[in-house]
C-alpha cells in the first residue's frame, strides 16, 4: 500500500460507488483517509456538532445534505469550506416533523434563517439545486441574496416555507436559468407575485412550476401563467374555489404542457377539459380528482387524444361506466373503488386488459 501514489489511490476510490464502502476505504490507512476526503464530492450531515471538524477533510464537496439540528453557524461553516458547492439540500424530513410534538419550539431553536442562507449564497456562486422544504424561518431576504449571487440556479424548492411572499417571486423572476420552482403551501403568494414572476427572465426558462395549496390565488393570477410559454409541468392542486374555468382556458393556451394537476378545484368543469384536449396536444398526465363538475361530456374529448397516457378521476361523482369505457386509449387510470361496483366483471376485465387501473 505504501508504494501507491495519491493519484492512483484517487483513481481507485472513484470506482467505489457505495458510500458505505467509500467510508470503509477511508479507514484503511492515513493516506487513504486523506485521499478519500479530497475526492469526496457528497456529504450528508448526521451530527451537526461534528461539522466543524469534518468539513476540513472535504475541500471539494459539490453536494451537502442536512436535516434538523443545523444552525446558521453551520451554514457559515459550509460557506467557508465548500466554495464549489452545487447542490444544497436542507429539507426537514416530513416524518421527523410529524413525530415531533414540540415542533414549533424545535424550529425556533434549530432552523436556519435568512442569515445562514445568505452566507452560503454569497460564498457558493455555483449553486445549481437548492431545496429548503419546511424551513419556516427562511424569508424573502435570504432568497433575494441567493438569486442575486447564484446565477446558475436551476432548481429551487421552497415548499412549506411560510414566510415566502411576493417579494421573493420578484427576485426569482430574474433567475435566467431556473427550470424548476416549487412553491407548495407558500400561502402568502398572491396574484401580484405571479404577475411579476411571469414578466421576468425566468418566464423563458421555467419548465416545472408547483403552486399546490397556494390558496390566495385567483383566476387573475393564474391567467398570467400563459406567459410561461415553455412550461411543461404545472401543479395547481388545492388552490381553492377562486380558480375557475377562466383559469383553465388560460392554462390550455400553454400548448407544450405535459403534466397537469388540477385536483380539488371544485369550480373547474367540462369547459376546461375541452380546452385542454383541443389545445394541449402534448399532454401526457392529467389529474382531475375532486373536480366535481367534470362529466363524461368533457372526458369524451380525450377519447382520440394521441398523447394522454395517465388520467386521475378520483372523487368525480358525475362519471358513469360508459364514460370510462371511452378512455381505453390510456395506459393508466385512477378511479374510485365505488365505481367498480357499477361495472360488470366482463367490463372490468376488458378495461384491465387495455390499461392499468388503480382503484381508490
Amino acid at each position: 500500500m505504501e508504494k501507491l501514489s495519491d493519484d492512483l489511490v484517487a483513481q481507485m476510490l472513484k470506482r467505489v460507488k457505495d458510500s458505505r464502502d467509500l467510508r470503509a476505504c477511508g479507514q484503511v490507512c492515513s493516506q487513504w483517509r486523506r485521499v478519500e476526503g479530497l475526492t469526496r464530492t457528497s456529504l450528508r450531515i448526521l451530527d451537526p456538532l461534528l461539522l466543524g471538524q469534518t468539513l476540513s477533510r472535504f475541500p471539494n464537496l459539490l453536494k451537502v445534505e442536512a436535516d434538523l439540528g443545523v444552525h446558521d453557524e453551520d451554514l457559515a461553516c459550509i460557506a467557508h469550506s465548500c466554495p464549489n458547492l452545487q447542490f444544497l439540500h436542507l429539507d426537514v424530513n416530513k416524518y421527523r416533523r410529524m413525530m415531533d410534538i414540540c415542533l414549533s419550539e424545535e424550529d425556533a431553536q434549530d432552523s436556519i434563517s435568512d442569515e445562514g442562507l445568505s452566507a452560503v449564497a454569497a460564498a457558493c456562486a455555483d449553486l445549481r439545486i437548492v431545496t429548503l422544504r419546511w424551513r419556516q424561518a427562511l424569508g424573502d431576504v435570504g432568497i433575494k441574496t441567493m438569486i442575486m449571487n447564484c446565477k446558475f440556479l436551476a432548481h429551487l424548492d421552497l415548499a412549506h416555507c411560510k414566510l415566502v411572499t411576493d417579494a421573493s417571486l420578484e427576485a426569482i423572476s430574474e433567475a435566467p436559468l431556473l427550470q424548476v420552482l416549487i412553491l407548495k403551501s407558500c400561502t402568502f403568494i398572491t396574484d401580484i407575485g405571479l404577475s411579476v414572476l411571469t414578466k421576468g427572465a425566468v418566464a423563458k426558462s421555467l419548465r416545472d412550476l408547483n403552486l399546490n395549496s397556494c390558496d390566495r390565488l385567483t383566476d387573475l393570477g393564474v391567467s398570467y401563467l400563459k406567459r410561461l410559454t415553455g412550461l411543461q409541468t404545472l401543479n395547481l392542486a388545492e388552490c381553492g374555489p377562486r380558480i375557475t374555468d377562466t383559469s383553465g382556458v388560460a392554462i390550455a393556451t400553454i400548448t407544450c404542457l405535459r403534466i397537469l394537476n388540477l385536483s380539488w378545484l371544485p369550480n373547474l368543469s367540462d369547459v376546461t377539459v375541452l380546452a385542454l384536449s383541443e389545445n394541449c396536444t402534448d399532454l401526457m398526465e392529467l389529474n382531475l380528482s375532486g373536480c366535481e363538475l367534470v362529466t363524461g361530456a368533457g372526458l369524451h374529448s380525450f377519447s382520440m387524444h394521441k398523447s394522454l397516457q395517465a388520467l386521475c378521476l378520483a372523487s368525480c361523482p358525475n362519471l358513469y361506466v360508459q364514460d370510462i369505457v371511452a378512455l381505453c386509449n390510456l395506459k393508466y387510470l385512477v378511479l374510485d373503488h365505488s365505481l367498480k361496483s357499477w361495472m360488470t366483471s366482463d367490463t372490468v376485465s376488458c378495461l384491465q386488459q387495455r390499461l392499468e387501473i388503480l382503484w381508490l
